[in-house]
């Protein structure tokens, strides 16, 4: 039996330097992981590239926002004051990515359709303050799209009133020309600011035409579509002295939004003083 007992290799001992090639392996681990992250760091907070309408081109628009604005009766400053606060929250409200175009009750065809259809681009408020420049993607968004969009909407309260109102004309023109918006499958709003006394060759409630008239006519076809799935909102504008019955006009607009497939119909009273 040998003199000396033997001796017992404690666990520092036995694990006291790992082979050189395990350390080569974490090395290259880490590696990887930090280029991945300087990846990921780009591909999230990098800007997507857009099209012409600043419409991100690989994830295309986010949502839709379509407005239809019926100036065919003056409207006094007050009043613009207070539409234009109305889009301007909309407009807020509306995530990145949303198309937005809008178009207003025109007698003339040729001048129905968006007059304006861009994406809304991200703010400086969303910008990151570490890896973008807040004041400058604040800018490109004033500069390249809210201006624009302002002075759409200051030309458009500047135009005269006309002696007819053709909304649903004006309406199918404004989903039409909003690019992929009747097709789309991403959420989708229409703002409709109007009185809803449609006066136009089709339909007019001066004339006393009724839905069940207008239902059995060709023009029902054409006029009376387009909405499948999308959400409107109705922000009715008061014309005392219109002379049409209100409960007829309700009706008729009821059965028009169940028949072009609307999601859902919200109506409110614009507080937009008296005409």
């Amino acid at each position: 039996m040998s003199r000396y007992p033997r001796r017992r290799w404690t666990t520092r001992e036995r694990g006291g330097r790992a082979p050189n090639w395990v350390w080569a392996a974490v090395m290259a681990v880490a590696v990887v992981v930090a280029i991945g992250a300087v990846v990921l760091v780009q591909f999230v907070f990098k800007g997507e590239t857009v099209d012409e309408r600043l419409c991100p081109k690989t994830s295309g628009s986010a949502a839709g926002l379509a407005v239809l604005l019926d100036l065919t009766d003056s409207l006094n400053p007050v009043q613009h004051n207070r539409l234009r606060g109305l889009l301007d929250s909309r407009i807020d409200d509306a995530r990145q990515g949303t198309l937005i175009a809008v178009g207003a009750v025109r007698v003339d065809a040729a001048e129905r359709g968006a007059v304006f259809a861009r994406c809304k681009p991200a703010t400086g408020k969303e910008a990151s303050e570490i890896y973008q420049n807040p004041r400058m993607i604040e800018e490109r968004y004033r500069e390249e799209f809210l201006e624009p969009f302002e002075a759409i909407v200051s030309a458009m309260l500047d135009s005269s009133a006309a002696e007819r109102s053709p909304i649903m004309e004006s309406l199918q023109a404004l989903l039409v020309s909003a690019p992929g918006f009747v097709d789309a499958s991403y959420p989708r709003r229409v703002i409709i600011v109007s009185d809803l006394i449609q006066n136009s060759e089709a339909f007019s409630f001066y004339r006393g035409d009724t839905w069940r008239r207008f239902v059995r006519s060709q023009d029902a076809e054409r006029l009376a579509g387009r909405l499948r799935g999308v959400e409107v909102e109705i922000c009715r504008v008061p014309r005392p002295g219109a002379g049409v019955d209100k409960a007829a006009v309700d009706d008729f607009w009821v059965n028009y939004f169940d028949r072009a497939g609307a999601s859902r119909v919200r109506t409110t009273t614009c507080l937009l003083g008296d005409l």
